[in-house]
């Protein structure tokens, strides 16, 4: 997880160099920074390891206890400062807060990822569980991919551009 942040860092923080006279070496290490939301996708796959890992030696109680410990509170901290910085009104802070306005109105007006992990961490037993029920695991879950692939392909001109992105990475998890 240490690597997958610091290659999000790294792609944030990245720069242009000039196009001429750019040595091999820095050519490379600016594709390297330039793909760094693989990172995420690292991150996102580490995740969903530690959900099973978690769902697996708790009761269902204690799993949403744990992820509200996990991810609720740095949510919150966080969205109030940026309430304060952004100068948003309350109206604004709880469509944020509630993820609504990640959905409705602009998923990069909100922490896109803290999003994207809180829908994962509620749905995500809904799916253990029925994942469950299969005896060939690798068999349902090729067929949910080739249906999330098929579903988005169908609805790829009709949701905004923002939850596009979100709904590809959700695979990942």
């Amino acid at each position: 997880m240490g690597f997958a942040a610091l290659w999000i860092f790294l792609f944030h923080s990245r720069f242009a160099n000039p196009l001429f006279d750019v040595p091999a070496y820095v050519s490379i290490m600016d594709f390297i920074r330039n793909i760094g939301f693989c990172g995420v996708d690292i991150f996102l796959f580490l995740s969903g390891i530690g959900v099973v890992q978690s769902i697996q030696k708790n009761t269902l109680k204690q799993y949403y206890i744990n992820r509200l410990k996990r991810i609720g509170l740095s949510y919150l901290i966080i969205t109030i400062i940026i309430t304060l910085i952004m100068h948003w009104n309350f109206i604004f802070f709880l469509q944020i807060i509630s993820t609504y306005g990640a959905f409705a109105v602009y998923l990069y007006d909100s922490l896109w990822f803290y999003v994207l992990i809180i829908w994962f961490y509620i749905l995500f037993p809904a799916y253990y569980h029925i994942i469950n029920k299969f005896k060939n695991k690798v068999a349902f879950t090729i067929s949910i991919l080739v249906l999330w692939i098929a579903v988005g392909l169908l609805i790829k001109g009709i949701l905004r551009i923002d939850l596009w992105g979100l709904y590809n990475r959700i695979p990942v998890l």
